[in-house]
């Protein structure tokens, strides 16, 4: 199988490929679900091995990764303008035991204000 030559120094690569990334001020949004009416079937907001491991250290049953998903993407999606508050999300959750979704909350919170 032939294959293609390659070089190492390339002159033109640093204006090919930029080295700096610029971080989304939100969360990466998928807008496929919406468009083919499967939203209510699939969440938008997908864990990381940071989030695994959060969920890992709340030592609970009680929430699965699906919710957790669920519940940082009402989070996010609520707070377009302006972070919800604690009040606010409790009440979206109202299934949730208080101090589980304070954790969940102060996570999400931390993580969001980290990004920005």
């Amino acid at each position: 199988i032939p294959t293609p030559h390659s070089c190492v120094n390339v002159p033109y690569y640093a204006s090919v490929y930029r080295s700096k990334v610029n971080v989304p001020r939100d969360f990466i949004k998928l807008s496929a679900f919406d468009a083919l009416g499967l939203d209510a079937e699939y969440v938008d907001y997908d864990m990381d091995s940071e989030d695994e491991d959060f969920l890992k250290s709340c030592n609970t049953k009680e929430i699965s990764p699906n919710q957790f998903e669920r519940m940082i993407e009402v989070m996010e999606k609520e707070s377009e303008s302006r972070a919800i508050t604690l009040l606010d999300a409790k009440q979206l959750f109202s299934d949730v035991e208080h101090n589980l979704m304070a954790q969940i909350y102060d996570y999400w919170l931390n993580k969001r204000l980290t990004l920005r």
